[in-house]
């Protein structure tokens, strides 16, 4: 079993949160830039790439000129342990059975500012998994939090 790494999209906002500490999976964008490749006679130019995750014992620590660091990618689990212990945000995943078959999945979300009784709740799509409906408890609770 592997532990799920959290999304771009919730990566990034982690990041602009203050989550900063060092994973070993991080997501790099590839810059669009130009070669000269004698092998080719002249110039190639390799195109954008779109943020990806990259293993630390395959990016290394420097950035080279083609490539961007754009922010760490952190299990999910490590991300919901930062936010426990940094902002004091509790997640409650229950799971929605019918005839013994898990349905779908509830989420709460409270923080220190919101009254228990009244905690942000999300409810997943039917077949969605555990994972998928984390990852949309913790992009909602990392929107909730105020710097």
């Amino acid at each position: 079993m592997k532990e799920q790494l959290i999304e771009f999209d919730t990566a990034k906002l982690a990041k602009d949160k203050g989550f900063n500490i060092r994973c070993d999976n991080a997501y790099f964008e590839t810059l669009e830039h130009t070669v000269d490749d004698p092998r080719r006679s002249g110039e190639f130019t390799f195109p954008y790439q779109s943020p990806r995750t990259l293993e630390s014992r395959y990016r290394g620590d420097q950035e080279d000129e083609y490539t961007k660091k754009v922010c760490e990618a952190p299990t999910q689990s490590l991300l919901q342990k930062w936010l426990r212990e940094k902002h004091s945000v509790y997640f409650n995943i229950t799971p929605q059975s019918f005839r013994g078959h898990v349905v779908y999945y509830n989420i709460e979300i409270a923080i220190p500012d919101m009254v228990w009784d009244k905690p942000v709740k999300i409810t997943g799509k039917a077949k969605e998994t555990y994972e998928s409906t984390l990852e949309k408890g913790l992009q909602e609770a990392l929107k909730l939090i105020e710097l």
